[in-house]
């Protein structure tokens, strides 16, 4: 639960539900041993993005990788900075 607490303090959310608190907890754990993708690097379709259309949309799961909110106001912004 540390590590999930060290996550919300650099989020936006002002509330979660149970659920989305273990969802985002189960994101966390995950993340906590997978190191951040660096350039380069293969992307796992669905794991760290998917398609739309042509487009690549980066998932939560990718933002949350990424360690901090980049401010642009992401479809999957796991910081609560959403559209």
């Amino acid at each position: 639960m540390v590590d999930l607490q060290r996550f919300l303090r650099k989020t936006k959310y002002e509330a979660l539900c149970p659920n989305c608190i273990r969802e985002l907890q189960g994101m966390v754990l995950a993340a906590k041993d997978e190191p951040v993708p660096k350039p380069g690097d293969l992307l796992q379709e669905g794991r760290h993005y998917y398609l739309d259309g042509l487009r690549f949309v980066f998932t939560e799961y990718y933002h949350l990788l990424r360690g901090r909110c980049c401010g642009s106001g992401c479809r999957h912004c796991a910081y609560g900075n959403r559209p």
